[in-house]
């Protein structure tokens, strides 16, 4: 064949031209991965844990109060802010504006905190719009993971209130906030209710 004797192995082939419709669907199959790509929704994590701290004066006595983590890391500086489980119970069943966060007394003014946490509820994930404390910010919990998390505590929290009565009673034992503020038959209530969400037929 000729081309050998130029000491070729082969000729070079001449490109088809480049279609239109091979060019537009190029453009197309780009548009829909970046898309897919913004549209993705990152949520953040919600975690929970009880602490208890020992004080001695004035008298020896444990100090029993939760701690929220977001994405693994604390919510604010704890113990000098409190969880309201209450409220935390309730934000995990219907939308509205709930002090989450409040001072170890109960009441929310007294940590300077003005501006409930507008929680609100969507098909797929549970929105937090956070002013006080500072800075202001918006969480998005996967709608099944927050009410598991919150589960979780609130099962704990009644377990805490039942086998532990007695030292609580006794203030041996102190929850954080005060007492008057872990309403056991609210709590039980919470409990049941997101139990029943969790678990509704065609999950």
């Amino acid at each position: 064949v000729w081309w050998k004797y130029l000491g070729e192995k082969k000729p070079w082939k001449r490109r088809k031209p480049w279609s239109n419709w091979n060019f537009f669907k190029h453009k197309l199959l780009i548009t829909t991965f970046t898309k897919n790509t913004t549209n993705a929704t990152k949520y953040n994590s919600l975690n929970g844990n009880f602490v208890y701290r020992t004080i001695f004066p004035p008298r020896h006595s444990t100090k029993i109060y939760c701690e929220l983590y977001i994405d693994h890391r604390p919510l604010t500086d704890f113990p000098d802010y409190a969880i309201s489980l209450e409220e935390l119970g309730n934000s995990a069943i219907k939308p509205g504006h709930f002090y989450i966060l409040t001072c170890e007394c109960g009441e929310p003014s007294c940590r300077e905190l003005h501006t409930p946490f507008i929680v609100k509820h969507y098909n797929e994930y549970i929105s937090w719009h956070i002013q006080d404390p500072g800075p202001e910010r918006i969480l998005n919990f996967q709608i099944d993971a927050y009410r598991q998390a919150v589960y979780k505590l609130l099962k704990t929290t009644n377990q805490i209130l039942s086998v532990y009565a007695r030292k609580i009673e006794s203030q041996d034992w102190q929850l954080i906030p005060f007492f008057s503020e872990w309403n056991p038959k609210k709590l039980r209530s919470f409990e049941k209710q997101v139990a029943r969400l969790l678990h509704r037929p065609g999950k």
